[in-house]
């Protein structure tokens, strides 16, 4: 948890300790170098440790925002009247909101180095995932990004044939963001589970924990949320990610 809560520094230009505290916390200004793509926003709002921080780049929206939840409950942020106040404050200042969704990290309460071993796993290092490249079936797995290269893969095949795929790419300094891809859903149940299982264990082992690998979806997509679940994750945070009108 403590590198997350430095990748979130980085990503919201504070320090650690404002990510730990209590307090709702309001700033402005830009997302620290080597903060995550989707928190180069220029508005970013996560709730976690059940408060609110706020990462603005214009000072009045900053404001308006502390002015009204500055004694918030940061775990009801997520209520439609509080969502409702949010978007009537930045269509008043030119903003809308581009994403929202939650963030699952590895649990802590279980043992994340043991290996997933099955005969049909397939591993790909950055030069093999390559091959990949404009194969519309794994456009989930890997983000093929000359900035951020795709770091390692995984592949479940049988007879030849790949059933299903999951990647992962560099996402911030501490954090590798989860992709999977299923290919023949039909053909195995929990297919994507054993991916993201097999893949969260194999980037702690060969980062020695250095990195977290973590996987982000959208709140109405269950069936996703439970492949996070049963592959040993739980929900770190929430965001909220707003761009200009």
């Amino acid at each position: 948890m403590s590198l997350v809560e430095e990748q979130l520094a980085i990503d919201l230009g504070c320090s650690i300790g404002d990510i730990r505290s209590t307090a709702n916390v309001f700033i402005t200004g830009q997302a620290g170098w080597r903060a995550r793509n989707y928190a180069k926003k220029p508005v970013t709002i996560i709730c976690i440790n059940n408060k609110v921080i706020v990462r603005s780049e214009n000072e009045a929206l900053t404001n308006a925002l502390r002015a009204v939840w500055q004694d918030l409950a940061g775990e009801w942020l997520g209520e439609v009247r509080y969502m409702n106040q949010l978007i009537k404050i930045l269509t008043e200042y030119g903003y809308e909101i581009n994403e929202y969704y939650p963030n699952f990290i590895p649990r802590t309460d279980l043992d994340n180095t043991v290996a997933v071993v099955d005969e049909h796993l397939q591993w790909y290092d950055p030069i093999e995932i390559k091959q990949f490249r404009g194969d519309s079936r794994f456009s989930q797995s890997f983000a093929f990004s000359q900035a951020d290269p795709d770091k390692i893969g995984v592949a479940y095949i049988e007879d030849g044939e790949i059933l299903a795929m999951a990647g992962a790419n560099p996402n911030g300094k501490y954090l590798w963001e989860i992709g999977i891809e299923i290919v023949q859903a039909n053909k195995h149940q929990g297919l994507a589970t054993k991916l993201v299982d097999a893949l969260k264990q194999r980037i702690i082992a060969d980062t020695d924990g250095q990195i977290v690998p973590y996987y982000t979806t959208a709140f109405t997509h269950t069936k996703s949320i439970n492949v996070a679940i049963r592959a040993g994750f739980q929900i770190g945070w929430t965001e909220i990610a707003i761009i200009e009108k």
